[in-house]
């Protein structure tokens, strides 16, 4: 399969996700950080959550930590400087505090094991990031928080990597099913319609704003209150073709656009990103049978998917060969039926470079 430098070649800022605790995101940086050094690439990393510690501070499992080379930058906080291996020299203090301490950004000194943090919100990592390149930084890797899409979002990162791994559930058909909904969500495809685009975005994208054939646009509040109408028929929910939800996508707001629409006429579901999508199989198959597509003003990009076979919480490791190959299937078939965007998306294990 290769190295994963080369699916994600083409952007400088990368967000490694899981679908759930030791999915293999700390490998998965431990491997693109060595394949940067390699291939002499510049480096620069940060966390929304914490990473590097060799034991996991909520279940205390020993995991791997992150191994840095000279010249490394990387965003941590002043409560895990004591636990930073190598020597290193302070380039900023962010002013952000943390429950561990204000956010810094070091580089390292000298090889050596380090711990990770950073800015745990999507409006302050812009600003480490510009920093990071300001300093030379080729590519930013970010460690995103598990089940937080967050730091996926195209306002943060240029493209994402998503992890799987056995700890989330004994059953291999369970979390190969759930991944490949994940990716699906992720791969959301981008509205394409720009006057429909623009539409929405005059509408201010605070409200629930719903667009007909000719870009007539008619806003609701959160409340389900007619707020503005613009040349748009009283039959709003049944004449429009489009609907942006400001916000996250989630069964709730999905049950109330299906009760409030009788027609199965297509419509599109339109949010700002697929990191914000957050509905569940059952939901996205109902819609699906409804007429109800969706799409994103920013499209994400999914640089890959990387599966860990093995499992910490005491059930067996499942079969790499079996993990590997179902995945694989599983993105092609169910991204054929509910998304072709997400069709191709490769899927490797990275131990075993397969």
């Amino acid at each position: 399969m290769g190295r994963v430098l080369d699916f994600i070649e083409d952007y400088r800022c990368v967000s490694i996700v899981g679908i759930c605790k030791n999915a293999g995101k700390t490998t998965v940086l431990n491997k693109l950080i060595s394949e940067c050094e390699a291939a002499g690439i510049s480096t620069a990393l940060c966390s929304v959550g914490r990473d590097g510690e060799r034991n996991d501070v909520i279940t205390n499992k020993e995991k791997p930590g992150i191994f840095v080379e000279a010249g490394t930058m990387f965003a941590t906080t002043t409560g895990l400087l004591k636990y930073c291996g190598a020597a290193t020299e302070h380039l900023l203090s962010m002013g952000i505090g943390t429950p561990i301490g204000e956010v810094v950004v070091l580089r390292a000194r000298e090889r050596g094991f380090v711990q990770i943090s950073g800015p745990s919100t999507n409006a302050r990592l812009p600003a480490l990031i510009d920093f990071f390149r300001s300093r030379g930084a080729e590519k930013v890797l970010i460690d995103g928080a598990v089940s937080r899409k967050a730091s996926v979002s195209p306002s943060v990162a240029g493209c994402s990597i998503l992890c799987a791994g056995a700890d989330y559930d004994p059953d291999i058909s369970k979390v190969v099913a759930d991944t490949a909904h994940i990716a699906v969500l992720l791969c959301t495809p981008g509205l394409r319609d720009r006057k429909t685009a623009e539409a929405i975005i005059c509408t201010g994208r605070r409200d629930i704003a719903l667009i007909d054939e000719e870009d007539n646009a008619a806003v609701y509040d959160k409340a389900g209150v007619l707020t503005k109408a613009v040349r748009i028929q009283e039959e709003h929910w049944e004449k429009a073709v489009f609907a942006y939800i400001p916000g996250a996508v989630t069964d709730r707001v999905c049950g109330a656009v299906l009760r409030n629409r009788n027609t199965r006429a297509l419509l599109s579901l339109v949010t700002d990103d697929a990191s914000k999508m957050m509905i569940s199989r059952d939901a996205n198959a109902l819609l699906l049978s409804r007429g109800v597509r969706f799409q994103t003003l920013e499209p994400i990009k999914l640089a890959c998917i990387c599966v860990n076979p093995h499992c910490t919480t005491g059930y067996p490791d499942f079969n790499k060969k079996r993990f590997l190959c179902e995945m694989r299937a599983a993105i092609e078939n169910g991204a054929a039926v509910n998304n072709g965007d997400a069709v191709g998306t490769p899927v490797l294990d990275v131990v075993t470079n397969s």
